[in-house]
């Protein structure tokens, strides 16, 4: 024997098998095949040594039952289950002058025997009651239950022949009304927003209703409701609340009030304090972390966090409570657009909106990313402070310029001001230390999108002068001198600065060690220190001086 011939095709109905032998069939691992389809063993279950129990797994049509202890030894036991459509409720409304709750949906049959379930509590702490009524096959999409007045429950439609029940529809008699849904159905603890009470069609007639809202502290409050449809109206404003849960009634003005109301969630105030970066590249990508209160919250749990940047909507990933991040979409010009936060809020029927954040009048510049093209000089000293020309464009006041080597060792600059031409600045010291060495110089205005034409640079170790050959020329002269010492062969070029008191001449290097240095032809006679420079900034300075005597 088989209990049921009917189930559900989405599968979870308990069939129970009577018969003989069935508890070694169990012991010994058996299953219960239905066309082709084999249950899951820790489906089955014993009840006594001549009764089995098991669910059935989801499926369409008429299908036999088979039963079998591995893939060859599989018995056909002559019966068949057939699986009907699932039940789906959509909306409900009164019928009849409230004696009749009619329910539209889905695959309602003449052919089965239907019922409503009426669940209810009393209070959180009370035990669920369940009240089943007759339900009358009005057609395949509506079905039509006794009412209960002023009742408190969820709804569902059962089938009868397979214990088939639907989703549950919410609904709540106050003051005689049917009250269905509430949207939204989640507010700010700040109040103001419009709120759509949702009824059962045709008992809205006029505009003499009231809402009443009761916070989770005991407060109360009523507001004003206009009538927009015989079975919607709308609070005027939701007042400020305490965050928690709070209550919605609704009653006729005149008379005495609600006995029960539809529950709101008041969530805390949400609040955007700033972005970093507040600036990005036009082409996208930036990754903006947004600083903000209430990004979690243990009133609303679901739903997706969104950025917007103007009308551009990414997604966002929550950090925690004070911190998420989303990236930046493309923008086609320069220019600051507006910013918030958005959060996809899903209603109990499925469908959503998009909460957006208090306004912070946060804002968000697009900009182009910095293109440098030349610097001046291209090198300097390993100490830093070198004063730097930069020529380029698409600087501005959050401009960083970098220094970095390709061990990616970085150093920031220094005294970053704009120019007619692009940026001066002064160069950090060299991020390889005193060994200096060649580094890139990169431009960013938001610390992610750098300059696509990096441009090289050269850190050196300031020349050593160890001696002049000769030390003594005379007076106006013009003459050639050597200038000896170390570390004259860095850089790419032969030609170095020579510096004799404040004045500077042409210079040749012929090796790391020897310079020529071709002295001014109007120099007077005295004593002169002399220096070398590779970059007419940095100079080494011979430790004794040059003497010009008179000429004779």
């Amino acid at each position: 024997h088989v209990s049921k011939q009917f189930v559900s095709e989405l599968g979870g109905t308990v069939i129970q098998v009577e018969g003989s032998n069935l508890l070694p069939f169990v012991e010994s691992g058996g299953f219960v095949q239905l066309d082709g389809a084999t249950c899951m063993r820790q489906n089955i279950s014993m009840i006594n040594d001549t009764a089995f129990e098991f669910i059935t797994p989801s499926g369409h049509g008429v299908v036999p039952i088979a039963l079998g202890l591995d893939d060859h030894q599989v018995t056909e036991t002559g019966f068949r289950l057939m699986y009907l459509s699932s039940i789906s409720l959509a909306e409900m409304s009164l019928h009849q002058g409230s004696l009749f709750l009619g329910i539209t949906g889905s695959e309602f049959s003449k052919e089965q025997v239907h019922s409503c379930l009426y669940r209810q509590r009393v209070n959180e702490s009370s035990v669920e009651s369940i009240v089943e009524v007759h339900a009358a096959i009005v057609n395949r999409t509506v079905v039509e239950c006794a009412a209960l007045p002023t009742l408190k429950a969820t709804v569902h439609v059962r089938r009868q022949s397979d214990g088939e029940t639907s989703n549950g529809l919410h609904f709540i008699y106050s003051d005689g009304l049917l009250l269905v849904s509430l949207q939204p159905e989640v507010v700010t603890e700040l109040g103001g927003e419009i709120l759509t009470v949702v009824g059962g069609r045709g008992q809205f007639t006029n505009n003499e209703y009231a809402c009443l809202f009761v916070s989770s502290s005991g407060g109360r409050e009523e507001v004003s409701a206009t009538v927009m449809s015989p079975s919607e109206i709308q609070c005027d404003s939701v007042p400020p609340m305490h965050v928690g849960m709070s209550t919605v009634f609704v009653s006729r003005k005149g008379h005495t009030g609600s006995h029960s109301g539809l529950v709101l969630l008041v969530r805390p105030a949400r609040q955007l304090f700033h972005l970093s970066p507040s600036t990005g590249s036009v082409e996208g990508n930036t990754t903006v972390t947004v600083h903000g209160s209430s990004f979690l919250d243990s009133i609303v749990v679901s739903g997706d966090m969104f950025c917007s940047f103007a009308a551009n909507r990414v997604p966002a990933v929550v950090v925690d409570t004070r911190t998420l991040r989303c990236t930046s979409p493309a923008n086609v010009l320069e220019g600051v657009v507006s910013f918030t936060v958005l959060q996809r809020t899903f209603t109990k029927s499925g469908q959503y909106f998009f909460d957006e954040f208090e306004d912070a009048r946060l804002t968000f510049e697009y900009q182009n990313v910095p293109v440098l093209s030349e610097v001046s000089p291209k090198s300097a000293g390993v100490g830093g402070g070198t004063e730097i020309e930069l020529i380029g464009s698409g600087f501005n006041r959050n401009t960083v310029v970098e220094f970095t080597s390709n061990a990616n060792l970085t150093a920031q600059a220094v005294s970053v001001r704009k120019t007619e031409m692009g940026l001066r600045v002064l160069s950090p010291p060299c991020p390889m230390g005193f060994e200096g060495g060649q580094v890139h110089i990169d431009a960013t205005n938001n610390g992610q999108q750098f300059s696509s034409s990096a441009l090289s640079f050269y850190y050196t170790k300031s020349p050593f002068i160890a001696e002049l050959q000769p030390s003594v020329v005379p007076e106006s002269s013009g003459v050639v001198i050597e200038v000896h010492g170390e570390l004259f062969g860095q850089g790419d070029s032969n030609e170095m600065f020579c510096k004799v008191g404040a004045e500077i001449s042409t210079s040749l290097r012929l090796s790391q060690n020897i310079v020529l240095c071709t002295l001014p032809d109007h120099l007077a006679p005295g004593r002169y220190y002399v220096g070398l420079s590779l970059n007419n900034e940095d100079y080494a300075v011979s430790p004794t001086m040059l003497l010009v005597r008179p000429a004779i």
